[in-house]
């Protein structure tokens, strides 16, 4: 709603046709210089939530049945149609702000995470009621962040009570509490002075490079690890039908060797951060690394420990680490079985033999 209102104020201001037509005339040139392809995928990673784990977390509460294909198609058009909605209205505000200002477009507002600061407030100002506009719009701004930090949480937690079932059935309370007061700390950083700098060194190595190492191994796990073709028979047992050619060659081929040659193209043209025309000394750039790598490092991580807890030789270990067992599946459809084969033996149980009286073979009647 909030959107649409902005584009219509927007849509209607003088100069906003400059600023549009600066946003949707295409520069084909651009499609030469590979960043521009890092930073595209970057962004859709980011904007998706591709390799988060939220869209996983969020996903295994549904519904067994539940048309999982039907859903990733649906969000994935709207949020690119909500993007490019999103840009026309940026874009319209931009154009106003360039002709009032007597310069171009691109010389108005640096990019950044601060352009929404600029350009949607620059809007809020020229409606009607502008105050009231402009408490709904930080308050939107304020539930789409704390919305976004349900997701992150909550992955965190899912992801240690399934590895240590056990131990978080009695303390998950509590691991909730350290993990909420933790987050909180890291991220008093961003709302110092320099918050906008610590912002910035995080979204540089956290949200792009780590993202497609991790996408690059769930790519691997689900196709060639897991199998394929296992995978999307588990999907037909939960929509009734196999995904397509399509989604088959792109998990087992294309995307792997797309994310592979982005993640080695990243390295070879690697640039350390900046922010404007400040650049980030040594320290920092080392614990942007390490950030990037402490999500990295759980996947080898894990590899070890498995071979670690596997028996025989080497070779042994590190064939059982790469194959998966026969009982891998849907969480739910194993359940389903298991209580399945527990009736059955429960009806055997409460079958009785009895002599018959002539003396022939036992014979099995039902007690129910």
């Amino acid at each position: 709603m909030m959107l649409i209102v902005l584009f219509v104020r927007g849509v209607t201001l003088e100069g906003a046709g400059k600023g549009l037509v600066y946003y949707l005339t295409p520069d084909f040139s651009r499609l030469a210089d590979s960043q521009v392809w890092y930073d595209a995928a970057s962004q859709i990673f980011y904007s998706l939530g591709i390799a988060f784990g939220g869209t996983q977390v969020m996903a295994s509460y549904n519904k067994f049945n539940n048309n999982t294909h039907r859903d990733s198609v649906f969000i994935a058009l709207t949020n690119c149609c909500t993007s490019v909605f999103a840009g026309v209205v940026v874009f319209s505000i931009l154009g106003h702000m360039a002709h009032k200002l007597d310069m171009d477009v691109k010389d108005v507002v640096a990019n950044g995470p601060g352009l929404v600061f600029v350009a949607y407030p620059e809007a809020l100002t020229l409606l009607p009621v502008a105050p009231l506009w402009s408490v709904l719009f930080f308050f939107m701004i304020f539930t789409v962040g704390l919305d976004t930090q349900f997701v992150m949480l909550e992955t965190c937690i899912t992801g240690i009570c399934d590895e240590f079932p056990h131990i978080m059935q009695k303390y998950k309370t509590w691991v909730l509490l350290a993990v909420s007061v933790g987050m909180y700390l890291l991220g008093l950083t961003c709302v110092t002075n320099a918050g906008m700098y610590w912002l910035n060194l995080m979204d540089w190595y956290s949200a792009g490079f780590s993202l497609m190492v991790l996408a690059f191994f769930l790519c691997i796990a689900i196709s060639w690890v897991y199998g394929f073709q296992r995978f999307c028979k588990n999907v037909q047992e939960m929509i009734g039908y196999q995904p397509n050619y399509y989604f088959k060659i792109c998990w087992a081929v294309i995307s792997p060797m797309v994310l592979l040659f982005i993640v080695v193209f990243s390295m070879v043209v690697h640039v350390p951060a900046y922010y404007g025309s400040y650049q980030y000394p040594g320290w920092a750039v080392c614990i942007g690394w390490l950030m990037a790598l402490m999500s990295i490092v759980m996947v080898p991580l894990f590899v070890v420990l498995a071979i670690l807890k596997a028996k025989g030789s080497f070779m042994e270990r590190l064939r059982y680490a790469c194959e998966s067992s026969d009982n891998w599946g849907p969480a739910l459809m194993n359940a389903s079985s298991a209580e399945s084969s527990q009736s059955d033996e429960d009806e055997q149980e409460k079958k009785v033999p009895l002599q018959d009286t002539e003396g022939n073979d036992n014979s099995y009647i039902s007690t129910i």
